[in-house]
């Protein structure tokens, strides 16, 4: 059971708060976590909010004389009109300060404020419910409004607090099943959304609107915000590393002890820059006692930063009670489960040694162009552009009417793949290239008529990719890569499990402005070689080696991707009786001899995993449609 949960969740009644469904989700939070939300009750409007508040600061809330606000996370500086220490120690403070800022700025309280957060509020004055998530997407309120609204912050939750009105959203399917995601706000359940990014969401007077938040840059007046053109890339690196800095600053807590989990290059880089800052720094790593995964020179780095480290011990065993507590912890399905739970599994270790704060190098790979794979699979997509349509379109006929997948397995969708890719746009195919199954597949997946699909796959895609169009081919990949990526998955179910608040200054919205000012070449370098390919990121490096932040060996180690693990292992072993169930859980009949083979490694998958993964087991990116499916599986109701 998990004792820490963060969680808000809140509805409409159709009368009075003692009405008897009031109690609903309260209970429903009090039997899986062991403990009762505190619940505040409102008659202008009729809402009940459940405030689940663990140990930490990941909640905070407040009131005025005409309305209250709860906050689940965290905000960060630069924020309008705020003074004194830094926000992410305070919540309660913060949401006394948005609670005034909304008594004064109306809808546009959230305008220029930044961080991981939901935040509910109910506005007695006006007879309304307002809410709304941060501007980077990292966090999500799921909601319902028909003739009621319901909302919360963990899905599950809202999923068993619906009961029998709960239905399973089968309508984008075949996109789900094929890239890997729910796109369009949507959930795997029918009429329940998620919020979008930068809006606030009022309900008044039994309708739901839309409010868009305005975002500039915030560091518009900051010397790193000068003019590039024609600096050298000395001067450039130079800035660079203000940026990176001034990033870390505005995000940092005033604790002296911090926690980082220490990956590879941009986590260390987080590191020596928290000491820098004065911070007492201890570092957290995965540990598999498998040198294929076990990320190297956290020695190193240990050594010239003066710091201790901490090795986690990660186990099919581990994963396997994460698979099975995955849709109380985590809202949305992913493809790389094992790094999710594992992050979570870290997260416990550091809030359980007094920590309250932890540091990632998450989101470099996105506006730094590393991920390896995906630069690569561009890479690949672009030349496969050469190949006549007429002849993609014979071979691709000719193998969808072969029954290969149960022999080929991972190969066959990645062929598959590139074959559909050139029925599409450039732009669609360079952002979407990944998938997981193929279309020719699904008929196997599924056993009966397939349901109808609100948009065909090609179209979801297209729809996505027409935002984007103009967009350099790579930074289309990597936007493409954010898309299917678990990293927001994984902190933001990291932080309500635990009360651990979780930042990376790479995620800042300021270091997304200075990044797109740099030209693409700047960031992967088409000329840098090896390092090119294998992890990108050319003027960061230059600034890690010109600003001594860390040694070379560091700087340029080879990347040990954070997912990969002995994922083919463990779905064999210790994992296997709950994969195999969560994937029955699915909303469509299988035949449980498919399912049975799904996580059998093939041979030719093995070779396969080699070449890709060059000197690491590639097994989790074998396992990607297992994982898809036992996950969403996890996030159906019993």
């Amino acid at each position: 059971m998990i004792e820490t949960m963060n969680c808000l969740v809140g509805t409409t009644l159709a009368s009075h708060p003692a009405d008897a469904r009031t109690p609903r989700f309260g209970g429903e939070l009090a039997a899986r976590y062991g403990r009762d939300a505190t619940q505040y009750h409102f008659e202008r409007p009729a809402f009940s909010l459940g405030v689940l508040k663990g140990p930490g600061k990941a909640v905070g809330t407040a009131r005025d004389a005409a309305g209250f606000i709860a906050l689940l996370g965290f905000v960060h500086l630069p924020l309008p009109g705020w003074t004194g220490a830094s926000p992410v120690d305070h919540p309660d403070l913060v949401a006394a300060h948005l609670l005034a800022r909304f008594r004064s700025e109306g809808l546009r309280f959230l305008d220029d404020v930044y961080g991981h957060f939901s935040v509910v509020l109910v506005d007695e004055s006006e007879e309304r419910v307002v809410f709304a998530t941060d501007p980077y997407g990292v966090r999500k309120v799921f909601y319902h409004s028909a003739a009621e609204l319901r909302l919360g912050t963990n899905l599950l939750t809202i999923g068993k607090a619906m009961g029998e009105a709960l239905e399973v959203d089968r309508s984008l399917e075949d996109f789900f099943l094929v890239h890997g995601f729910h796109p369009l706000d949507r959930t795997p359940y029918a009429g329940v959304r998620r919020t979008k990014p930068a809006t606030v969401y009022e309900w008044q007077a039994g309708k739901l609107s839309e409010h868009r938040v305005t975002l500039r840059d915030p560091w518009a007046n900051e010397a790193v915000a000068a003019d590039l053109s024609g600096a050298t890339e000395t001067e450039i690196a130079k800035q660079l590393y203000d940026a990176f800095m001034l990033a870390l600053e505005q995000q940092v807590s005033d604790d002296r002890r911090v926690a980082v989990l220490l990956g590879g290059f941009d986590s260390a880089l987080v590191a020596s820059a928290l000491k820098r800052l004065g911070k007492e720094v201890e570092t957290f790593s995965f540990f598999y006692n498998d040198p294929r995964f076990d990320q190297p020179h956290t020695d190193t780095v240990e050594k010239f930063l003066g710091i201790r480290h901490h090795w986690v011990p990660i186990t099919g065993e581990t994963i396997a009670d994460g698979l099975a507590e995955y849709g109380d912890i985590f809202n949305e399905p992913t493809c790389w489960p094992n790094y999710v739970i594992q992050t979570e599994r870290l997260a416990r270790v550091i809030r359980e040694m007094g920590f309250e704060h932890c540091y990632t190098g998450d989101g470099c790979d996105s506006v730094f162009f590393g991920y390896p794979l995906t630069y690569k699979r561009l890479k690949v997509v672009q030349a496969f552009n050469k190949v006549p349509k007429a002849l993609s379109t014979l071979a691709l006929n000719g193998l969808g009417a072969l029954p290969l997948e149960g022999w080929v397995g991972r190969p066959y969708h990645v062929s598959m793949g590139l074959l559909r890719g050139r029925e599409l746009s450039a732009a669609a195919r360079q952002m979407l290239s990944l998938r997981i199954f193929d279309e020719s597949t699904l008929a196997r997946l599924r056993l009966g008529a397939s349901p109808g699909q609100y948009l065909r796959v090609s179209e979801v895609v297209e729809q996505l990719a027409s935002h984007h169009r103009d967009d350099h081919p790579v930074r289309l990949a990597y936007q493409g890569k954010n898309l299917i990526s678990p990293t927001k998955t994984k902190l933001t179910g990291s932080t309500d499990a635990t009360g651990l608040l979780i930042n990376s200054p790479f995620m800042h919205i300021g270091m997304k402005h200075f990044t797109s000012r740099l030209p693409e070449t700047l960031i992967r370098s088409e000329e840098g070689g090896k390092q090119a390919d294998t992890i990108g990121k050319y003027i960061l490096t230059k600034m890690a080696e010109q600003e001594r932040l860390l040694p070379p060996e560091v700087i340029h180690q080879k990347k040990v991707g954070a997912v990969d693990a002995p994922v083919t292992e463990w779905y064999a072993g210790a994992c296997h009786s709950v994969m195999l169930r969560l994937m029955g859980k699915a909303p469509f009949d299988s035949d449980p001899r498919y399912l049975e083979r799904l996580l059998v490694e093939k041979p030719i998958e093995r070779v396969y995993g080699k070449l890709i993964g060059k000197h690491t087991n590639n097994s989790a990116s074998l396992m990607l449609g297992p994982s898809l499916l036992a996950t969403l599986g996890a996030l159906i109701p019993d």
